[in-house]
């Protein structure tokens, strides 16, 4: 009659294990998974955005910094050409071509970017006689030289438009390839008028874009990403890929998806859009240079930007893995206590049905120690 006992004592046991332990789990951890779940995204979400402003304000920063720089060049080299304007105004007619030639010569020596300089006038402003009247000096091979060949009558620098376009007021061209030269330039032209405000003639500057040039292409963004240089058409002007410079514009770019954006680059002042090329995301940041509509754009690969997001997200996960690991072995272990006091409470009380009045429960005091040496144990 005892192995019936026995066998249901048993399973008794056996049930209030499982069941103990099973309740645990259930009551504790969804609770434990919903909370790391919570704080896992709030902190997710929260990185990104901190993360997606620092990104702004960083890429906003060095594009102002990168054409802050461009525009201090450019206004640099556009001094010479207003300097000697102011200067010979009131008396263009008083130089004598020699004389001009010599300003124009020790005007181009102060600044190695300027590769040429000119003195233009009106038709018969100079000499009534004579329709064209200039004087031009440039660079060639290390050397100043003066060249006449712009009073030819088939050139007629009159209709040009780094000439007519600014007869009001002072400007700078777009750029353009100088096939004499080999490179790439911008003119300024500044209008001089005499004492009467009448419209004498202007003075010119080429600026050699190669400076500039180089800067962009040496501009660092971030470890992988590079900075790109676009004129007012949208013209390639400077940046990583040299064989592209004047001879391809931003909406006939090769990646089909940077094309299409070209629109809205050269529309707006300023903003940041995305495009993807093969399996790499890029993030394009952008602005314009105030007054020449020129187009700056800095590229960064998406998996650059985010990684330290990605870093936190894969941190962040472990952490709550380890959390979720270490609560349900927590939780197991009390079970196991709790479910071990029940079986010899449980023994305890039939020995007690049997008459067996010779044992004692074990105090609180030292279940406690017994429970703290198995986790030493573990």
């Amino acid at each position: 009659m005892a192995l019936p006992s026995l066998n249901k004592s048993v399973k008794t046991t056996f049930f209030l294990f499982r069941t103990v332990r099973a309740k645990t789990l259930a009551t504790l951890l969804p609770a434990v998974i919903l909370t790391l779940i919570s704080i896992t995204e709030f902190s997710y979400l929260y990185s990104d955005k901190s993360i997606q402003d620092q990104i702004q304000q960083r890429m906003n920063s060095q594009l102002s910094d990168v054409t802050g720089q461009i525009a201090s060049r450019l206004n640099d080299s556009s001094k010479l050409p207003k300097v000697m304007a102011s200067m010979i105004a009131e008396q263009s007619t008083s130089f004598t071509q020699n004389q001009y030639e010599a300003m124009l010569n020790r005007t181009i020596s102060s600044n190695p970017e300027i590769t040429g300089m000119g003195v233009f006038f009106e038709s018969q402003r100079y000499d009534p006689m004579s329709k064209y009247f200039s004087a031009y000096v440039y660079r060639n091979a290390g050397e100043l030289v003066a060249s006449n060949q712009f009073n030819d009558p088939a050139y007629d620098y009159h209709t040009q438009s780094w000439y007519s376009d600014y007869k009001t007021q002072a400007g700078i061209t777009s750029p353009y390839y100088d096939d004499i030269m080999d490179m790439t330039v911008v003119t300024f032209s500044v209008p001089f008028f005499d004492q009467n405000d009448t419209l004498m003639g202007l003075v010119t500057g080429n600026m050699n874009l190669e400076t500039i040039q180089q800067y962009v292409k040496n501009t660092e963004v971030g470890a992988e990403g590079w900075a790109t240089l676009y004129d007012g058409q949208g013209n390639y002007l400077a940046g990583p890929d040299a064989d592209k410079v004047m001879t391809i514009k931003l909406p006939d770019e090769p990646n089909s998806e940077l094309a299409s954006l070209a629109n809205e680059m050269l529309d707006r002042s300023s903003g940041m859009l995305a495009y993807t090329d093969g399996s790499e995301s890029y993030r394009v940041f952008y602005q314009k240079l105030d007054g020449l509509g020129w187009l700056l754009t800095l590229t960064v690969p998406e998996s650059e930007l985010f990684h330290p997001l990605n870093s936190l997200l894969l941190w962040i996960s472990v952490i709550s893995i380890s959390g979720l690991a270490v609560m349900i072995f927590s939780i197991l272990l009390h079970s196991v206590i709790i479910t071990r006091n029940l079986q010899k409470v449980n023994a305890l009380s039939k020995r007690l049905e049997n008459g067996d009045l010779t044992l004692e429960l074990i105090s609180r005091a030292e279940t406690n120690l017994r429970l703290w040496r198995v986790i030493l144990t573990l």
